[in-house]
């Protein structure tokens, strides 16, 4: 079973990216989890729906700092539990480090697991192309991460580039992956396809 990390702003975009993943892993044959660790206030017209066969889980935690942690595994088990799925799709909450969620399921010693790259979803959308004016929890997710998604459809190019030396500058060793939908763009499959290769 692989689990596939996702950090990021919480909204929409990171939900909708996690469920998409979900869906395109469904259609290769794939037996997949959505867990969704962050609660949305409205569901906005173009939220995402799974497709059928992709289960997807809600779990809230009240305390996410002091108690997150332990929630997830739990949650993990009992999903373990229900059935045998080739890949769990964890979005995490906003203000999770992604290295130490990583790092702390590791230990779980009853699950057979494997770990994908580390994703981090860009909000090209609502983050300032300056590197002094992006949050601290951004900046350290950024570092933590192994792939940074962004939604290259929602940006001018002057700001895309500005973004990709920005995250050059945090995260060196990242791979970016920009979306851009069209003949020309980088389709969610080929996204997919970097994400479960290069697992670890």
């Amino acid at each position: 079973m692989q689990i596939i990390i996702a950090g990021g702003f919480t909204g929409t975009e990171k939900e909708n990216a996690v469920i998409s993943i979900g869906n395109i892993l469904n259609s290769m044959g794939k037996k997949v989890a959505v867990l969704i660790t962050e609660y949305l206030e409205k569901e906005k017209e173009d939220s995402l729906v799974a497709d059928p066969g992709v289960i997807v889980r809600k779990m809230i935690s009240g305390c996410v700092p002091c108690s997150f942690l332990f929630d997830l595994m739990a949650e993990l088990q009992e999903i373990n539990e229900q059935d045998t799925f080739d890949h769990i799709i964890i979005e995490l909450p906003f203000n999770s480090m992604p290295a130490e969620i990583r790092e702390g399921l590791g230990n779980m010693k009853n699950m057979d697991m494997s770990f994908s790259p580390i994703i981090h979803i860009f909000d090209v959308r609502n983050l300032e192309s300056n590197i002094d004016l992006i949050p601290r929890v951004v900046s350290n997710q950024i570092r933590e991460s192994e792939i940074v998604f962004m939604d290259a459809d929602a940006a001018d190019p002057e700001k895309l580039e500005a973004l990709r030396k920005i995250i050059g500058t945090m995260s060196p060793e990242a791979g970016i992956f920009e979306h851009l939908k069209g003949s020309k763009g980088h389709e969610l499959n080929d996204f997919v396809n970097m994400v479960i290769r290069k697992g670890i």
